[in-house]
């Protein structure tokens, strides 16, 4: 009883410890390195703090480009899932969320589409000030009940037209 206890509890540990890596040409066990766990994970959540964690992780500017490669694919694929779920969106603001911009007149729910969470968010009535970046790039976009009001900040993502 006891080694069968024992056995079961060290399976547990390897199965957590063990993924499926590639496809059905590459079916071979692989132990995740703490970066590709990071990596799994910031992919999961999409967070800007997982994401810090992945890039923490990186050792050499191949891991830095393994970290930004799928970055960008779940952030495409995060695009291409709000368009198709919002038929009700008008071209303009597809072209924005689809290339990561913004315009004023933009809605919460669209801009958040095309730049993710913000850093952080301050309200007052029926304004919010959204926070996206850090030091001297830190943009504050401003909200008058749901539509884009104003930024302050580098701007250099405005959809002109």
């Amino acid at each position: 009883m006891k080694k069968v206890w024992i056995t079961s509890l060290l399976f547990l540990f390897v199965a957590g410890c063990i993924s499926r890596r590639g496809g059905s040409e590459n079916n071979q066990l692989k132990i995740m390195s703490p970066l590709d766990k990071a990596i799994s994970q910031a992919a999961k959540t999409d967070h800007t703090d997982d994401w810090d964690k992945a890039y923490s992780k990186c050792k050499n500017e191949e891991d830095l480009k393994r970290v930004s490669q799928k970055m960008k694919e779940v952030e495409q694929e995060r695009l291409k899932r709000y368009i198709s779920s919002h038929q009700e969106i008008d071209e303009r603001t597809k072209k924005a969320i689809s290339e990561g911009q913004y315009f004023i007149g933009m809605t919460k729910d669209s801009l958040r589409a095309s730049w993710g969470p913000p850093e952080s968010i301050s309200k007052s009535g029926t304004r919010e000030r959204w926070t996206y970046g850090f030091g001297i790039s830190r943009m504050y976009l401003n909200f008058e009940d749901d539509k884009l009001v104003s930024v302050t900040g580098p701007g250099t993502n405005y959809l002109k037209k």
